[in-house]
C-alpha cells in the first residue's frame, strides 16, 4: 500500500490504460479530496467528488477526467493486498462511499496521513491489516466485518472527538451540541470522559 497526499493546480488526467495498451495496473486507489473538486468519467459515466468523501477506483480501468485546484490524499491498493476480496473492491469501484463507515475511512485516512512521520517500520504489517479490514468494512458494512474492525472504528471516532475539541478549545466556552455536531456518532457521556 502507498499513501500519499498531493496539491494540484487544476489538471486534466486520464488512466494509464487510456494512454498505453500495455497489461493494466493491478490496483485500486482510494482518493480523498481534504479541497477542491473532481469529476471522473468512465465510458458514459460521471463520479462526481466531493471534499471528504472517499472514492474507490481501479487502475485497470480505462478513464480520464479533470480536478480544480486540489489537496488530495491517495492511497493505493495492490491487488495481492486483497485477492480474497477483489470482487468486493471490484464492485465499489468508481463509486463514492458515502455511507457511515466511509465517513470513519476518511477520517482514517486523514489521521493515517498524519501519523505517517511517526511509523516505525515494525508497525507496518499490522497498519495494512488495519487499513484493509477497514477499507473492506467502508466497501461492504456487514455485522461481521464490522465486529473485525471494533477496535478501529472506535479509535478513529475518539481521533474526530480530540480534533473536533482541539479545534475549538480557544473558542469561546464550547456548547455540548457544537461537539456532538462536530463528533457524529459520540453521545455526550463519552464526550465528557475526552
Amino acid at each position: 500500500m502507498v499513501l500519499q497526499t498531493i496539491q494540484t493546480d487544476g489538471v486534466q488526467f486520464a488512466s494509464l490504460n487510456e494512454h498505453a495498451r500495455q497489461g493494466p495496473v493491478d490496483h485500486w486507489v482510494i482518493t480523498l479530496f481534504l479541497k477542491g473538486d473532481c469529476n471522473i468519467r468512465r465510458r458514459d459515466t460521471v463520479l462526481k467528488t466531493r471534499p471528504g468523501v472517499p472514492q474507490i477506483t481501479s487502475l485497470a480501468t480505462p478513464f480520464r477526467g479533470h480536478i480544480t485546484r486540489s489537496e488530495v490524499c491517495l492511497l493505493y491498493i495492490p491487488r495481492d493486498t486483497c485477492r480474497d476480496a477483489a470482487y468486493m473492491l471490484d464492485a465499489a469501484s468508481f463509486s463514492s462511499l458515502q455511507h457511515g463507515m466511509g465517513g470513519v475511512f476518511a477520517d482514517y485516512m486523514q489521521s493515517l496521513e498524519q501519523r505517517m512521520p511517526q511509523m516505525q517500520r515494525v508497525d507496518l504489517p499490522e497498519l495494512a491489516s488495519s487499513t484493509r479490514s477497514l477499507l473492506l468494512a467502508a466497501v461492504a458494512s456487514s455485522p461481521r466485518r464490522l465486529e473485525e474492525v471494533e477496535t478501529m472504528i472506535n479509535y478513529v471516532l475518539i481521533e474526530r472527538a480530540k480534533r473536533c475539541i482541539h479545534d475549538h478549545l480557544q473558542s469561546p466556552p464550547a456548547r455540548r451540541s457544537l461537539y456532538i455536531e462536530g463528533t457524529g456518532d459520540f453521545s455526550i457521556q463519552t464526550i465528557s470522559t475526552i
